[in-house]
């Protein structure tokens, strides 16, 4: 089974590859007071939604990168719907093959992607090297809410929420925000991709993935409802990296 091809499916009705909502997004994009033509980096932009928000907001340079294809394909439609003026630039590669010069950016994220790195620790590591002196960081993962669940495997979680505010203040960062997904946020976030997999077995019945998306999806659904629902929150984190 083709992962990018099962995450675009689950996301199907889905603006966001994460439970945020738009307030949280255009919140935290005016407290970052970024200036128009400012140059900001998004790692894992999935359907570069948030990108496309800030670009609207602030009119800033974007550059997104992801490893699937289908995201961005879908990323490239949205912006010539919606934006075909924004300077967004996106790139279909694996983060270890970006190359870009250090410091550049005058902000630098990774929302719901912190496993292309393997955690938040070093996720935030390494885009804080992408920003600027006195740039904004920004991280978007989930925290446990309760005591960490060793049933939940198939989410990439490493702190609870003081954890991981705290995992940037021990990176030298400076915490400015952080804002939280509510349960139903979560709740809705997990239940639409149990929706869109199931509806799509049922109107494409002949494709061949769709035995290994059916035990894939409720699997996830499984887990979620056991150990995730009580136990995991999702939060955006914002930073200032020093001058």
């Amino acid at each position: 089974m083709d992962k990018s091809k099962y995450d675009m499916i689950a996301h199907t009705e889905l603006k966001y590859v994460s439970p945020l909502r738009t307030v949280m997004v255009e919140e935290v994009a005016e407290l970052m007071r970024l200036a128009p033509a400012t140059n900001i980096i998004d790692v894992g932009c999935a359907k570069a939604e948030i990108l496309l928000h800030m670009a609207d907001l602030c009119q800033v340079s974007a550059v997104g990168i992801d490893t699937s294809p289908q995201f961005l394909e879908i990323a490239k439609q949205e912006i010539a719907q919606r934006a075909p003026a924004a300077d967004i630039t996106l790139y279909a590669t694996p983060v270890s093959e970006y190359k870009s010069e250090l410091e550049i950016y005058d902000a630098a994220m990774c929302v719901n992607s912190s496993g292309l790195y393997g955690d938040y620790d070093k996720a935030l590591a390494e885009i804080t090297k992408l920003a600027k002196p006195g740039g904004m960081v920004i991280m978007g993962d989930y925290y446990w809410r309760t005591q960490a669940n060793a049933g939940i495997q198939s989410f990439t979680v490493t702190h609870d929420y003081k954890g991981a505010v705290d995992s940037g203040i021990k990176q030298g960062l400076t915490a400015l925000y952080a804002t939280v997904c509510t349960p139903l946020d979560i709740d809705r976030y997990a239940w639409l991709q149990s929706y869109s997999i199931e509806m799509y077995a049922v109107e494409n019945p002949d494709d061949p993935d769709v035995p290994a998306m059916l035990e894939r999806s409720r699997q996830l659904r499984d887990e979620f409802i056991q150990y995730g629902r009580d136990a995991l929150g999702f939060g955006l984190f914002l930073f200032r990296k020093p001058t």
